[in-house]
């Protein structure tokens, strides 16, 4: 017999033609008597650890993935093997591995390998070979292959002493386990559930196996995104083995906080892979839940670590899972968990505009629980990054919508500001001075992007403190935010806010006298919008008159300035001898010297007229028209004055018996030698020609008329002046594009000497005005109709501007007409 011969290799040589028979009884007798007769004759075993140490390698040899071993330092004294026969053995062993297919061949097989594990050279060679088969089958995605290559890996960790010689070793193999796994856990059930108790023997056999797995998948070492079927089957272990996870308390605090962190670990890493109705879910959110009742420092970081990344998961289960598991583990922690509600209150702001519904309503419900879990005085230190969050959240918003307000959805929930609203007002009450003003601030964006109907229940703890902050002194910075704030707050908590009326309008109308040009200016227009809200506006309307006798100017262009507000959105609740009164200052200081004082008394006359008897409006329009031959500061706040009616009340200036005279007056007043008084006068024909186009676009007559009065503006030696008429031309365009087109004709000349103009602003206005006025955006049809007065160049430049880049205010006070 073979195992007779007296040289081992030879012996083994003299077996290798058996090895591939396909008889069953001849490949056990082959394993069972004739190899394991060779071993105890080449070797004398001694069954003490062999002294090596292992670095696993990688090298390029015609393309191909290689295991290098090197460094290899093994005890000469515990092994008499070869290197030759046990290189022949190990390639003995591993031409079983595609053929041998029944359990008794395999069996016997595996016997040997774990009979000749104890040998280090052996160890040595096997190992290496495993490895280097292990990777090579998951290219080639052999079921049964990659099948026995996993049992021989952990032959490999359960019968030697490889697991305790090299971290880096240990981790090589699990890697390479994954990927065998990753092949056979997608083959038939039967071949799964052998998969399983394959890992299930290795970690119950050898637990330090499982406990260093989870170490070096927390740090890294083998890659969660590499290793879905693996840290599955860990976990399944852990699930079903409860005994393996819990004696570790008894045993070993320190261990078990070990095993909890990886239990979490894993459960981070595997929620990346199961899909939402895997039953694994529950199995694993029930472990995490036990592990999070009593939390270590260390289980702390690793819930921090590995939830947070989760709730940016593609997948809004995940999302959704990890929102909840977070507020749970901040309601139910006893520990400190100051340091990690930063990031935690960041992360759920944003999810609270996440595209699905159920993950804002828990995203918003785990913010309460991470916010209530922090003190009181720590809560202002938060207020930065919660603006950041809702910026962000806010921006997430308005790339969905196309227009209209943005709004976030987790705050048009009920109760919607609960959450972070007491970091601001804890700020607001108690913080520093620049810390009130960022909370002000804040509060104002929170309200912005809150549901009107979700902002009711907020509006008195809101505006309560902000009242009573602004009543005190500190710096302009907190009023101006504060103000700015209960601007938004009028604009979106409407007759929510009636209980505090009068104290705001009080607190503005003191404003109005601050030092501040800041304060001053929001508090007017603060006054103006809360007058929409207010029943009795004649009492204001006249405080605001009696201070008009300030002698410091500022504080009467604040007070004009509100008075503006407060006639456009409540002039309709004046009596007429408040009206009669506002009428009559207002007719002295539209010809103040002051340039503000002057514009913003113009600017008032011109909304009041609808409200003015007739007899009162003849008087007003002949005073205005009367003043050609006074100071350029009269003619100048005449020509504000029509601009500002022409404006807001157009239709009763063009009904008047008086239309002829203004008409008159603004032509006379394009002669004016001083260029402010010119460039008002073509603010007022623009608007009178904006509305001609729009309430009578059949008089073509009126049309040409007006257009030809801008026309010369735009030869005006003023860039200011033609700057005005190509805007106020442009603003008709587009209004009304195919009512101006027909002139093109009129304007078209003198809009082509623009487009060459030695003022840049000239020039860019000209380029906006001909690309709305010729409908350069329309297509080649329009082009090359210009061409007939630009150049074909300019015409296609001109013509691939942005459509609506242009809406400034500019543009917009024009277009409002």
């Amino acid at each position: 017999m073979a195992s007779d011969a007296t040289n081992p290799v030879d012996s083994l040589m003299a077996i290798a033609p058996s090895i591939t028979t396909q008889s069953t009884t001849r490949r056990i007798q082959i394993f069972r008597r004739q190899i394991p007769s060779i071993l105890n004759t080449s070797a004398e075993f001694v069954f003490s650890p062999p002294i090596c140490s292992w670095k696993f390698g990688t090298s390029r040899l015609s393309g191909n993935h290689r295991i290098v071993v090197d460094r290899i330092h093994i005890n000469a004294d515990s092994s008499q093997m070869t290197t030759e026969f046990v290189s022949l053995l190990v390639d003995l062993l591993f031409q079983t591995l595609s053929i041998y297919d029944d359990r008794g061949s395999r069996k016997a097989v595996d016997d040997v390998i774990i009979k000749a594990l104890s040998e280090a050279v052996f160890l040595k060679s096997f190992a290496a070979s495993l490895v280097q088969a292990m990777e090579r089958h998951s290219k080639f995605q052999s079921l049964t292959g990659s099948y026995r290559l996993l049992q021989w890996s952990c032959l490999l960790l359960i019968y030697s002493q490889f697991a305790s010689l090299s971290k880096n070793a240990l981790c090589r193999v699990a890697q390479a386990q994954a990927s065998v796994l990753h092949i056979v856990m997608q083959g038939p059930s039967r071949l799964r559930r052998a998969c399983s108790r394959t890992l299930f023997s290795l970690f119950t056999k050898s637990p330090d196996i499982h406990k260093t797995y989870m170490e070096e998948l927390k740090d890294g070492r083998i890659p969660y995104k590499d290793s879905p079927e693996l840290i599955h089957l860990m976990l399944d272990y852990l699930s079903t083995n409860p005994a393996s996870f819990d004696k570790w308390k008894a045993s070993d605090e320190e261990k078990y906080d070990l095993v909890r962190e990886g239990v979490v670990i894993f459960t981070g890493a595997l929620a990346k892979h199961l899909s939402k109705g895997d039953p694994k879910v529950h199995a694993v959110v029930e472990k995490l839940l036990d592990v999070l009742n009593t939390p270590s420092e260390t289980v702390q970081r690793a819930v921090s670590s590995c939830l947070s990344p989760l709730m940016q998961s593609k997948q809004a289960s995940i999302r959704r899972s990890s929102s909840y598991l977070i507020g749970y583990f901040f309601q139910n922690s006893k520990l400190y968990l100051v340091d990690e509600a930063p990031n935690m209150i960041s992360t759920l702001i944003v999810l609270l505009s996440d595209p699905d519904s159920a993950t804002v309503a828990v995203a918003w419900e785990a913010l309460l629980r991470v916010v209530n879990s922090v003190p009181k005085e720590v809560l202002p230190s938060y207020i930065k990054l919660v603006r950041d969050a809702v910026s962000t959240s806010r921006d997430k918003e308005r790339r969905k919508k196309k227009g209209g307000p943005v709004l976030i959805p987790g705050f048009a929930l009920p109760k919607a500001l609960q959450p972070v609203l007491p970091i601001f007002l804890q700020g607001l009450i108690s913080g520093s001075a620049e810390l009130r003003e960022q909370a002000a601030l804040g509060l104002g964006e929170l309200i912005e992007v809150t549901s009107e109907k979700a902002l009711k229940e907020f509006v008195i703890p809101i505006t309560g403190p902000l009242i009573r902050i602004i009543g005190d002194r500190f710096p302009w910075q907190v009023k101006s935010a504060i103000l700015s704030t209960l601007s938004i707050m009028i604009q979106k908590g409407g007759i929510a806010l009636k209980p505090f009326l009068p104290q705001l309008q009080t607190t503005f109308v003191k404003c109005l006298q601050d030092n501040t040009r800041t304060v001053r200016s929001s508090a007017a227009f603060a006054l103006g919008k809360l007058s929409a809200l207010s029943t009795r506006i004649d009492p204001l309307v006249g405080d605001l008159l009696s201070g008009l006798q300030a002698s410091d100017l500022a504080i009467r262009e604040a007070i004009l300035t509100a008075l503006e507000g407060v006639i456009k959105n409540a002039g309709k609740s004046l009596s007429s001898v408040v009206i009669t009164r506002v009428h009559t200052q207002l007719n002295d200081i539209i010809y103040s010297e002051d340039d503000q004082i002057r514009s913003s008394a113009a600017s008032i006359l011109g909304i009041l007229l609808q409200y003015l008897e007739n007899a009162q409006i003849s008087e007003v329009l002949t005073g205005v028209t009367g003043s050609a031959s006074s100071t350029w500061t009269t003619r100048h706040g005449s020509i504000l004055a029509i601009a500002s009616m022409l404006r807001h009340n157009a239709a009763i200036v063009c009904a008047s018996p008086l239309f002829t005279s203004i008409i008159e007056c603004l032509r006379s007043s394009m002669k004016d030698e001083k260029f402010p008084v010119r460039e008002s006068s073509v603010r007022a024909l623009g608007r009178l020609f904006l509305y001609q186009i729009r309430n009578d676009p059949s008089n073509t007559a009126a049309h040409v008329a007006t257009l030809n009065y801008l026309v010369l503006a735009m030869q005006d030696d003023s860039s200011e002046v033609r700057r005005r008429a190509l805007n106020a031309l442009k603003a008709v365009a587009k209004a009304n594009p195919q009512g101006l087109i027909i002139h093109t004709s009129i304007f078209g000349p003198a809009l082509a000497e623009c487009l060459k103009d030695g003022s840049t602003p000239v020039r860019l206005a000209a380029e906006r005005c001909a690309l709305h006025s010729f409908q350069l955006s329309k297509g080649t049809e329009y082009v090359q109709a210009a061409q007939k007065y630009i150049t074909g160049l300019d015409a296609r430049r001109i013509s691939k501007l942005p459509e609506h880049s242009d809406d400034s205010e500019e543009s917009e006070d024009e277009a409002s007409g």
